[in-house]
């Protein structure tokens, strides 16, 4: 498998995480710290983290640790910006959508 393909299939699945993490608070509305890590989406997000650390791991095997993570990182909170956008309705200004588009257009340079 292509280690850039590896590599955006990590960030989205610690990007799903992160939204799960989110749902289950929404859903909770202030529920017990036991009551939320009991609930689907927290156990759910669990996983996911758990998976990252795999996918993440591996593809360390292809690429250099100092290009990985900056592009792992910035592709999560690309993406966790844009799903809470879509998702939760989050706002997301001007200055936050040309962050975005600063992150990928970072991620094509580093990755040349």
């Amino acid at each position: 498998m292509n280690a850039w393909v590896l590599l955006g299939i990590a960030a989205a699945v610690n990007a799903t995480a992160g939204i799960l993490l989110k749902q289950g608070r929404v859903v909770a509305d202030g529920a017990p710290i036991l009551q939320m890590a009991l609930s689907p989406w927290f156990l759910g997000a669990c996983l996911c983290y758990l998976g990252n650390v795999f996918l993440f791991a591996k593809t360390l095997d292809y690429l250099p640790v100092s290009l990985v993570y900056p592009a792992y990182a910035g592709a999560g909170f690309a993406m966790i910006a844009v799903a809470g956008n879509l998702l939760f309705n989050e706002d997301l200004g001007i200055n936050q959508w040309a962050g975005v588009a600063l992150i990928f257009a970072g991620i094509v340079v580093a990755s040349r």
